[in-house]
């Protein structure tokens, strides 16, 4: 795969791949009504909260605030959105590794993944096992793109947790679709935790409705708005917001917000920032996130990841 250039944000490595098949100018009603769709829910959920849940944040998306749904890089299409697995067109290899303290607080966690999205494959799927001092997760995802620009995907997780009799399991899915309507423009609608298997846990367990969507603002800046609803939450209505800034081609400044957003390091729900860098060679990505919680807790995650594709 080619070093991408410096008018490519990370996550446009498959994008290119999609639009080279779209028509120039080509609209259809679909797309249109998924606009809509996006643009009036995102109008109302502003307007409640003036008055996803992850269960693994890559350093990329914890410096994103948890934000990138709608354009997830690579193996993250396994944890925030299934659907965008199809768009990758390649193969796969991640790990990371994080350490997070504050207050009562201090623990560590690492994660590896295998996304296999290869175009000439009848489906693209990926699995990944996430080791956390609470609980050990293994999610597995696997998606379908149709309409060239469209994409639909179902993620399982069996979450093993740690108790006196041994470990407990109790498994859930999620539910995602995927779309690319505009050059500058990708959404996406995600439904995690759909059984709430595992709400008496964790509130990070909790069932959530995402819409995520990625906007290209320019070669340089690419803006995350994911706003969620989680119904079984005190404060149902949250964001995860984020922004990637492109430097010296390959290297990535990134930055982020969330509020009332699941924060898997902390086995919470609250609100706080992020910020990270990345650095995105032709078939190696190199990544560092901090992620700072200031309610409920105060703390601080540092996380390092490195993925291989090819």
């Amino acid at each position: 795969m080619k070093k991408l250039h410096a008018r490519s944000s990370t996550s446009e490595l498959t994008f290119v791949a999609v639009t080279s098949r779209f028509h120039q100018g080509e609209q259809d009603v679909l797309t249109l009504t998924l606009i809509f769709i996006y643009s009036h829910s995102m109008i109302l959920m502003t307007f409640l909260l003036i008055a996803h849940a992850s269960d693994f944040h890559s350093p990329r998306t914890a410096a994103l605030g948890g934000a990138g749904h709608a354009s997830p890089f690579l193996h993250d299409a396994i944890y925030l959105n299934p659907a965008y697995g199809s768009f990758h067109a390649t193969h796969s290899l991640g790990t990371s590794y994080y350490e997070a303290q504050g207050g009562h607080l201090k623990t560590n966690g690492w994660n590896t993944t295998v996304l296999d999205a290869s175009s000439d494959a009848l489906f693209q799927a990926g699995v990944g096992f996430t080791r956390r001092e609470d609980v050990s997760m293994l999610h597995v995802g696997a998606s379908k793109s149709f309409l060239t620009r469209y994409g639909g995907g179902i993620g399982g997780k069996c979450l093993f947790f740690p108790t006196q009799l041994g470990n407990t399991r109790i498994n859930d899915l999620s539910l995602s679709i995927a779309a690319i309507p505009l050059s500058f423009l990708q959404l996406s609608f995600t439904v995690d935790n759909v059984l709430e298997n595992a709400r008496n846990y964790s509130s990070t367990f909790l069932r959530e409705y995402v819409l995520g969507s990625k906007w290209s603002l320019s070669s340089l800046i690419t803006l995350y708005i994911d706003p969620h609803l989680t119904p079984g939450w005190k404060t149902p209505l949250g964001y995860e917001m984020g922004a990637e800034l492109t430097a010296f081609q390959d290297f990535y400044i990134r930055f982020g917000s969330f509020r009332e957003a699941s924060i898997p390091f902390a086995a919470t729900r609250g609100n706080g920032y992020a910020a990270g860098l990345g650095w995105l060679g032709p078939k190696l990505s190199i990544d560092y996130a901090s992620m700072r919680l200031l309610e409920p807790i105060i703390a601080i995650q540092h996380t390092i990841g490195i993925v291989i594709f090819f």
